[in-house]
Parts: C-alpha cells; structure tokens; sequence
C-alpha cells in the first residue's frame, strides 16, 4: 500500500509573514491582534513571532496599525475557499421570497 503526502501551500502553513528588513519592532500588533497570534521578541527593536498562525483571523488589525507599509502580509491563498463561496453564490442564487 503507498502512502500519500499532501504539502501545503506556504499561505497554509503561514498565513502571517513579518518582514524583519522593514519591522521596526514597535509590537503594535502584537497588543491589537484579537487572536494572540504574535508574541515580542526577546530582542529590543526586532519583529515579532509569529507564534499562532493558524489562529488567523484575516481581519487586518495588524496591517492596519502598523507603521511601516508592507512589514506585515497577509497571504490570503489560505482563503481561497471564500472566492468559491462568492462564486457559488453569483451563480445559484438564493431566493427567499
């Protein structure tokens, strides 16, 4: 019997990228981030780790308090499944009357 093994995709397994060339490591998303994905560095004025990916919420906050432009990325290849929702919706749509 062969076994079968499945690589994700890098958006699936980090679905967060902090580039440490751009992060000034003010830890602002780390206290605004409702899902606690991110802890301080040890290391004064270097960016955080990201401890929790999968616990992504794609909800932005980080993005959108963070000083420097492009720091953080969200890779939303991981949610791909909402374009085959939207899709789905435009094509059957549902009536309720």
């Amino acid at each position: 019997m062969s076994r079968s093994y499945f690589i994700p995709e890098q958006a699936l397994v980090d679905p967060v990228t902090i580039d440490p060339t751009i992060c000034v490591g003010c830890n602002l998303c780390v206290y605004v981030c409702p899902a606690d994905l991110f802890l301080p560095n040890a290391q004064k004025q270097h960016a955080p780790i990201v401890m929790y990916p999968a616990e992504c919420w794609f909800e932005r906050s980080c993005v959108d308090i963070c000083p420097e432009p492009g720091a953080i990325v969200l890779n939303r290849r991981s949610c791909q499944h909402e374009t085959l929702v939207h899709s789905l919706h435009a094509a059957f749509p549902v009536n309720c009357a």
